[in-house]
């Protein structure tokens, strides 16, 4: 009997760390994910290649979750269209 509840809490320690390392893992994700702002300056400084790349391979989910929802679509095409507010950013 109590080497049931043994077995029982090392499955429930088991999956708390798969889901704590899911958890983390999904953080880290979204730490790679310039803000929009940092992207719009890296436009200039560094280019379209550069700045892309830092997206690439990241799923719409993960971007409207750092950037918050577009502020426009494209007629005819899919894509999303952010809006920088241009007061707050300084150009270096």
């Amino acid at each position: 009997m109590k080497r049931n509840y043994v077995m029982i809490l090392c499955i429930v320690l088991l999956l708390g760390l798969i889901g704590g390392l899911y958890i983390y893992q999904n953080n880290q994700k979204l730490d790679d994910i310039p803000t929009k702002e940092l992207a719009w300056m890296q436009l200039d400084s560094k280019g379209v290649d550069f700045v892309l790349n830092q997206i690439k391979g990241h799923s719409r989910d993960d971007i409207l979750e750092k950037w918050g929802e577009p502020d426009n679509h494209l007629f005819g095409f899919w894509g999303d269209v952010w809006l920088i507010d241009s007061e707050n950013v300084t150009l270096l």
